[in-house]
C-alpha cells in the first residue's frame, strides 16, 4: 500500500532540510514549497506539521519556517 502523499512529502523535505540546511535557517515559504514540489497547499501544510511534531522545524508566526536547532531522528 502506498503511503499518503504528504507522508512521502514529509519524507523528501526532511531529507532536503537534512542536507541542505543550518540549524535556524529560514525554509521557503508554502506557496514556494507548492511551487518546488508541485502540490497542494494543504498536502505541504501536513508535512510542515508532521516535521513540526517530530522536531525537526518550528514556526514563528509572521517570521516563517525554520530548521529546528537540534535535530531529533
Amino acid at each position: 500500500m502506498k503511503s499518503p502523499l504528504y507522508k512521502e512529502l514529509m519524507n523528501q523535505l526532511a531529507s532536503h532540510i537534512k542536507k541542505d540546511y543550518q540549524p535556524n535557517q529560514k525554509l521557503p515559504s508554502e506557496r514556494e514549497l507548492v511551487d518546488m514540489f508541485k502540490a497542494s497547499r494543504s498536502t505541504v501544510r501536513l508535512a510542515l506539521n508532521e516535521l513540526e511534531e517530530k522536531g525537526l522545524i518550528y514556526r514563528l508566526h509572521g517570521k516563517g519556517t525554520f530548521v529546528a536547532p537540534i535535530f531529533i531522528d
